[in-house]
């Protein structure tokens, strides 16, 4: 666990960027932006001041043959109290795009963007289909003809009769389909694919205090999309039979702080709120069921989040568990990060984050 003060010496940035294992010079690079969330691949963005050779009327940055898409990108950030060299890399994956800029001012510029290793999985249609199969060996099976790892997927206990891709979907949106029915979340971290529960449970890694470490933070607390029931209705492809699946309030992750959204919106309109999932396929009740519980806990989870912003902070990453205090005492609490950008450019390192509360304790 962190709780830092802000001390200028500690939070002198390093970073260093590769390129297919080459280091880039440092010289002529002006910003780094690495930008990860739960809903999307990673992405990032570097920065040059591109510079023209008379002599050979070639551009330093944009003529280089390594700054070619596909290349492999790995960038680190660190401190000069924790050099950068020595970290794991946070962000790993390709070159997608290189945008130069020809100004008025004389001066050119170059922005090279690309994203981690997930990005292909919004390409790819592997038509997957099983049958006796859980979903994490579906995740697993998609990882493996994307290239990736299957380390990160994590096990999951029903067996389907089937488990079917539609002609239309992606992998990407294939391993969200699965991943939302379980109240799953997708994502990769280097070569490594991670379909698992969110990790709620874990203590959290890191301290900001309002006034303290915490440059700003504002949170937000909304019941617009809370109901206090889901009922799933579909089918069962091979009985033809009908079945339902419910969820109340009483099946929600216990939420840090208090009263749940649903516990809120049904006091509020006087009787319960209901969610209806109707006309989808399902093979067992037990499914049905889980289905129902995943959408509520989905739901729910939208209802106290937050954006901050600190000093640069490379442990701040998707997937980790934050305490944020000196907000009130409604809004101080664990949280869990969604998402986290981090921009090391002419006025310094500064790490952006969304957040929403977690679903256990606030210690």
């Amino acid at each position: 666990m962190a709780d830092r003060a802000i001390n200028l010496d500690y939070y002198a940035p390093r970073f260093r960027v590769e390129v297919d294992g080459e280091t880039v010079p440092m010289d002529g690079i002006v910003g780094v932006e690495v930008d990860e969330n739960l809903e999307n691949p990673a992405m990032f963005t570097i920065e040059f001041n591109e510079a023209l050779d008379p002599d050979t009327q070639r551009f330093r940055w944009l003529d280089s043959p390594a700054l070619t898409p596909g290349a492999e990108v790995k960038i680190f950030i660190g401190y000069a109290s924790r050099p950068a060299a020595n970290a794991e890399p946070l962000f790993w994956g390709t070159l997608q795009a290189l945008t130069p800029g020809f100004r008025e001012s004389g001066v050119p510029s170059l922005s090279v963007q690309g994203y981690d290793f997930s990005h292909g999985l919004r390409k790819r249609k592997s038509h997957f289909s099983g049958t006796d199969i859980r979903s994490s060996d579906a995740a697993s099976a998609i990882a493996g003809l994307n290239g990736l790892d299957a380390g990160g997927v994590q096990s999951t206990d029903t067996v389907h009769s089937s488990i079917r891709q539609s002609e239309e979907e992606s992998d990407g949106d294939f391993l969200k389909r699965l991943a939302s029915d379980l109240g799953f979340e997708v994502f990769s971290r280097g070569k490594t694919l991670y379909f698992r529960r969110p990790d709620d449970a874990t203590s959290e890694q890191l301290n900001f205090t309002w006034g303290r470490n915490l440059v700003n933070f504002t949170p937000r607390l909304s019941t617009s999309a809370q109901v206090s029931e889901v009922v799933v209705r579909g089918w069962n492809r091979s009985t033809k039979e009908r079945i339902e699946g419910r969820a109340t309030a009483g099946d929600l992750k216990t939420l840090s702080g208090g009263t749940s959204g649903a516990e809120q919106v049904e006091a509020a309109e006087g009787s319960a709120v209901t969610r209806r999932i109707e006309d989808r396929p399902i093979h067992s009740q037990e499914e049905a069921d889980a289905i129902a519980r995943a959408e509520l806990n989905r739901l729910n989870d939208g209802f106290i989040t937050g954006s901050g912003e600190v000093a640069g902070t490379p442990e701040l990453r998707p997937g980790v568990n934050i305490m944020i205090t000196g907000v009130g005492r409604r809004f101080s609490g664990r949280y869990y990060v969604k998402a986290a950008k981090h921009t090391v450019g002419e006025n310094g390192y500064r790490t952006t984050f969304e957040v929403r509360r977690n679903a256990f304790g606030t210690s």
